[in-house]
């Protein structure tokens, strides 16, 4: 399974989100999880980190998952 595209800048994997900075100064990639508090995960510089990243929190039980906004672009 690929990481799916749900906007310009933003992927959902295995129950997470990673989001592309563009902010000096800040990690290109922002990883945080599809929860009610959408608890940060970490910050890292590749999307290679960020799909490991969310492999290694993976949340089986989200929030909204990728179907949510893919619906929602059609």
């Amino acid at each position: 399974m690929k990481p799916i595209q749900i906007e310009d800048g933003e992927w959902w994997y295995k129950g997470c989100f990673i989001q592309k900075q563009t902010y000096p100064g800040l990690k290109p990639y922002h990883v945080f999880k599809d929860t009610e508090n959408q608890e940060t995960i970490d910050s890292c510089f590749t999307m290679t980190e960020a799909k490991k990243l969310c492999k290694l929190n993976e949340v089986k039980n989200y929030k909204y998952g990728a179907k949510s906004f893919l619906v929602s672009l059609q």
